[in-house]
Protein backbone atom coordinates (compact mmCIF):
# COMPACT_ATOMS: atom_id res chain seq x y z
CA UNK A 1 0.00 0.00 0.00
CA UNK A 2 1.28 3.70 -0.53
CA UNK A 3 -0.07 7.05 0.11
CA UNK A 4 0.12 10.02 -2.07
CA UNK A 5 0.56 13.53 -1.63
CA UNK A 6 -2.89 13.89 -0.99
CA UNK A 7 -3.83 10.94 1.51
CA UNK A 8 -5.09 9.18 -1.32
CA UNK A 9 -4.21 5.22 -0.83
CA UNK A 10 -3.11 3.26 -3.44
CA UNK A 11 -3.01 -0.38 -3.45
CA UNK A 12 -0.21 -2.01 -5.32
CA UNK A 13 1.02 -5.50 -5.58
CA UNK A 14 4.69 -6.30 -4.91
CA UNK A 15 6.49 -9.53 -6.15
CA UNK A 16 10.01 -10.05 -7.01
CA UNK A 17 11.08 -12.64 -9.75
CA UNK A 18 14.84 -14.04 -10.68
CA UNK A 19 15.38 -13.51 -13.88
CA UNK A 20 18.58 -15.11 -15.44
CA UNK A 21 22.01 -13.06 -15.33
CA UNK A 22 20.88 -10.82 -11.87
CA UNK A 23 22.53 -11.19 -8.80
CA UNK A 24 18.74 -9.92 -6.74
CA UNK A 25 15.42 -10.62 -7.64
CA UNK A 26 13.96 -8.06 -10.09
CA UNK A 27 10.59 -6.05 -7.91
CA UNK A 28 7.43 -6.08 -9.95
CA UNK A 29 4.35 -3.77 -8.91
CA UNK A 30 1.20 -3.99 -10.07
CA UNK A 31 -1.28 -1.01 -9.27
CA UNK A 32 -4.67 -3.18 -8.33
CA UNK A 33 -6.80 0.25 -7.02
CA UNK A 34 -7.04 3.11 -4.94
CA UNK A 35 -8.79 2.76 -1.30
CA UNK A 36 -11.47 4.91 -0.41
CA UNK A 37 -12.34 5.29 3.34
CA UNK A 38 -15.98 5.45 2.09
CA UNK A 39 -15.85 3.34 -0.83
CA UNK A 40 -13.45 0.89 -0.36
CA UNK A 41 -11.53 -0.77 -2.75
CA UNK A 42 -11.84 1.30 -6.15
CA UNK A 43 -10.50 -1.48 -8.68
CA UNK A 44 -8.15 0.23 -11.50
CA UNK A 45 -9.94 1.41 -14.81
CA UNK A 46 -10.54 -1.67 -17.46
CA UNK A 47 -11.39 -1.51 -21.10
CA UNK A 48 -13.39 -4.44 -23.14
CA UNK A 49 -10.93 -5.04 -25.59
CA UNK A 50 -12.74 -4.41 -29.34
CA UNK A 51 -12.53 -6.06 -32.11
CA UNK A 52 -9.68 -4.16 -34.11
CA UNK A 53 -6.41 -3.76 -32.13
CA UNK A 54 -5.15 0.03 -33.19
CA UNK A 55 -6.42 3.34 -33.59
CA UNK A 56 -6.15 5.88 -36.25
CA UNK A 57 -4.17 8.47 -34.15
CA UNK A 58 -1.89 10.64 -37.02
CA UNK A 59 -4.06 12.81 -38.73
CA UNK A 60 -7.23 13.07 -36.23
CA UNK A 61 -4.37 14.42 -33.42
CA UNK A 62 -2.36 16.14 -35.71
CA UNK A 63 -5.48 18.10 -37.15
CA UNK A 64 -7.11 18.69 -32.82
CA UNK A 65 -3.77 19.51 -31.97
CA UNK A 66 -3.77 22.79 -34.78
CA UNK A 67 -7.25 23.95 -35.29
CA UNK A 68 -9.33 22.44 -32.22
CA UNK A 69 -9.76 26.51 -31.48
CA UNK A 70 -10.33 27.28 -34.54
CA UNK A 71 -13.22 24.41 -35.06
CA UNK A 72 -14.76 25.00 -31.66
CA UNK A 73 -15.17 28.91 -33.05
CA UNK A 74 -17.33 27.55 -36.12
CA UNK A 75 -19.99 26.03 -33.32
CA UNK A 76 -22.42 28.46 -32.14
CA UNK A 77 -21.88 29.56 -28.63
CA UNK A 78 -18.32 27.41 -28.55
CA UNK A 79 -17.77 23.61 -28.14
CA UNK A 80 -16.98 23.38 -24.63
CA UNK A 81 -16.61 19.24 -25.04
CA UNK A 82 -15.55 19.49 -28.56
CA UNK A 83 -17.92 17.26 -29.38
CA UNK A 84 -18.30 18.86 -33.06
CA UNK A 85 -15.06 19.60 -33.80
CA UNK A 86 -14.06 15.66 -33.00
CA UNK A 87 -17.17 14.93 -35.00
CA UNK A 88 -16.00 16.84 -37.92
CA UNK A 89 -12.70 15.53 -37.92
CA UNK A 90 -13.81 12.43 -38.37
CA UNK A 91 -16.20 13.06 -40.70
CA UNK A 92 -13.29 15.07 -42.71
CA UNK A 93 -11.44 11.87 -42.54
CA UNK A 94 -13.78 9.15 -43.34
CA UNK A 95 -17.12 10.81 -44.83
CA UNK A 96 -19.09 9.71 -42.49
CA UNK A 97 -20.01 9.88 -38.89
CA UNK A 98 -21.46 6.16 -38.18
CA UNK A 99 -20.69 4.06 -35.17
CA UNK A 100 -18.45 1.34 -37.31
CA UNK A 101 -16.16 4.72 -38.32
CA UNK A 102 -16.49 6.36 -35.01
CA UNK A 103 -14.54 3.06 -33.70
CA UNK A 104 -12.15 3.39 -36.29
CA UNK A 105 -10.45 6.76 -34.85
CA UNK A 106 -8.78 7.69 -31.27
CA UNK A 107 -11.07 10.66 -31.10
CA UNK A 108 -13.91 9.00 -30.35
CA UNK A 109 -12.74 6.04 -28.11
CA UNK A 110 -14.66 5.47 -24.94
CA UNK A 111 -16.93 8.56 -25.56
CA UNK A 112 -20.20 7.56 -25.09
CA UNK A 113 -21.35 11.05 -25.21
CA UNK A 114 -19.95 11.32 -28.69
CA UNK A 115 -21.40 8.69 -30.13
CA UNK A 116 -25.14 9.67 -29.31
CA UNK A 117 -24.30 12.95 -30.52
CA UNK A 118 -22.98 11.41 -33.61
CA UNK A 119 -26.59 9.90 -34.11
CA UNK A 120 -28.46 13.70 -33.50
CA UNK A 121 -26.35 15.93 -35.47
CA UNK A 122 -25.97 17.66 -38.81
CA UNK A 123 -24.20 15.79 -41.66
CA UNK A 124 -24.43 19.33 -43.57
CA UNK A 125 -22.97 20.90 -40.38
CA UNK A 126 -20.24 18.71 -40.00
CA UNK A 127 -19.70 18.33 -43.51
CA UNK A 128 -19.49 22.60 -43.75
CA UNK A 129 -16.81 22.11 -40.76
CA UNK A 130 -14.82 19.28 -42.53
CA UNK A 131 -14.30 22.32 -45.41
CA UNK A 132 -13.45 24.43 -42.85
CA UNK A 133 -10.34 21.92 -41.78
CA UNK A 134 -9.21 21.80 -45.57
CA UNK A 135 -8.83 25.55 -45.60
CA UNK A 136 -7.18 25.28 -42.14
CA UNK A 137 -4.78 22.84 -43.73
CA UNK A 138 -4.65 24.77 -46.99
CA UNK A 139 -3.27 27.74 -44.65
CA UNK A 140 -1.05 26.30 -42.52
CA UNK A 141 0.80 23.95 -45.34
CA UNK A 142 0.69 26.31 -48.31
CA UNK A 143 2.85 24.14 -50.76
CA UNK A 144 -0.19 21.27 -52.27
CA UNK A 145 2.84 18.56 -52.57
CA UNK A 146 3.95 19.25 -48.90
CA UNK A 147 0.51 19.22 -47.34
CA UNK A 148 -0.83 16.08 -49.65
CA UNK A 149 2.42 14.11 -48.57
CA UNK A 150 1.70 14.75 -44.23
CA UNK A 151 -1.96 14.25 -45.23
CA UNK A 152 -1.68 10.86 -46.41
CA UNK A 153 1.05 10.20 -44.47
CA UNK A 154 -0.32 11.07 -40.81
CA UNK A 155 -3.58 9.06 -42.32
CA UNK A 156 -1.03 5.54 -41.90
CA UNK A 157 -0.16 6.53 -38.22
CA UNK A 158 -1.95 4.43 -35.98
CA UNK A 159 -1.94 3.36 -32.40
CA UNK A 160 -2.58 0.18 -30.01
CA UNK A 161 -6.14 0.29 -27.93
CA UNK A 162 -3.82 -0.29 -24.87
CA UNK A 163 -1.50 2.60 -25.24
CA UNK A 164 -4.20 5.16 -26.28
CA UNK A 165 -3.65 7.25 -22.96
CA UNK A 166 0.24 7.55 -23.63
CA UNK A 167 1.09 6.64 -27.02
CA UNK A 168 4.35 6.77 -28.50
CA UNK A 169 4.66 7.80 -31.69
CA UNK A 170 8.27 7.79 -34.03
CA UNK A 171 7.74 10.28 -36.68
CA UNK A 172 10.59 10.40 -39.44
CA UNK A 173 12.85 13.06 -39.99
CA UNK A 174 11.49 13.86 -43.31
CA UNK A 175 7.83 14.77 -41.57
CA UNK A 176 9.42 16.22 -38.44
CA UNK A 177 11.23 18.56 -40.40
CA UNK A 178 7.94 19.56 -42.40
CA UNK A 179 6.18 19.79 -38.84
CA UNK A 180 9.19 22.16 -38.26
CA UNK A 181 9.10 24.12 -41.65
CA UNK A 182 5.42 25.40 -41.14
CA UNK A 183 5.49 25.85 -37.59
CA UNK A 184 3.14 23.20 -36.75
CA UNK A 185 2.61 20.74 -33.39
CA UNK A 186 2.67 17.22 -33.34
CA UNK A 187 2.92 16.02 -29.31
Amino acid sequence: MRIDLNGVYRLIRISSKRVPGKKYPVLQQEFIGIIDKDKGLIPKKTYPSLSADSLEFGLSNFIYLNFRRDLQRLVFGGDRNFIYSRLAIIFYIYGSVDLRFLKLSFLSCRDEELQNCSLKCSIKRLSSMAGKIDSFLASAIPDESDRLYLISYLRQVTVSRNTIDSPKLLYTNEILTLFDQYGLKYE
